[in-house]
């Protein structure tokens, strides 16, 4: 997996296929490294709840 991509902000999106998805990323990567992370809202699992 390559972590130089940015990562979706939407923590529970259910698209687990989604190479932006945070929860691919494997927790010991995910606690030593900094990630970006971002809205994608162009992306049909998004869901803006404000």
């Amino acid at each position: 997996m390559n972590y130089d991509i940015t990562f979706c902000s939407k923590k529970k999106c259910k698209n687990l296929k989604c190479e932006r998805n945070q929860n691919n990323i494997p927790e010991i990567e995910y606690k030593a490294r900094y990630i970006w992370i971002s809205d994608f809202k162009e992306c049909e699992y998004w869901e803006d709840k404000q």
